[in-house]
């Protein structure tokens, strides 16, 4: 009896430690700071006069690209540019206000990042 108690012990204590060493890892991964990447905003068609202009803003971590917008509804363009001039390209809805790109697949290096909306166009670049 008391080698069963032992045993479920040990189990139990080992099923903890490793419990804690995965939630370890992966909290790490996932926290990740976040980099603004400055976007330069070129107009399509002239804007209209009001205090609501879309905004569109963007970040990155080596596992995931966000792209938020304000005062945009509508579907927007993210293209990922590498310097082999090879083009990622996302179609992503801006009703969420935030969508997430998983970025985590490219390889080391810079890349230009083109966000198109239906009247602006931003420019930006990342480094991973």
């Amino acid at each position: 009896m008391k080698k069963t108690i032992s045993s479920t012990i040990s189990v139990v204590i080992l099923i903890l430690v490793t419990t804690q060493l995965v939630i370890a890892s992966v909290s790490s991964n996932s926290t990740q700071s976040n980099q603004d990447i400055s976007l330069t905003r070129r107009d399509i068609h002239p804007q209209p006069r009001t205090p609501l202009l879309e905004t569109i803003t963007a970040s990155y971590n080596p596992q995931l690209l966000t792209v938020n917008s304000s005062n945009y509804f509508g579907n927007i363009q993210v293209e990922i540019v590498g310097n082999d001039e090879l083009t990622y390209t996302f179609s992503v809805s801006a009703s969420s206000y935030s969508e997430y790109i998983d970025i985590s697949t490219l390889e080391s290096g810079s890349y230009t990042v083109i966000i198109t909306t239906s009247g602006s166009i931003y420019t930006g670049g990342l480094e991973l």
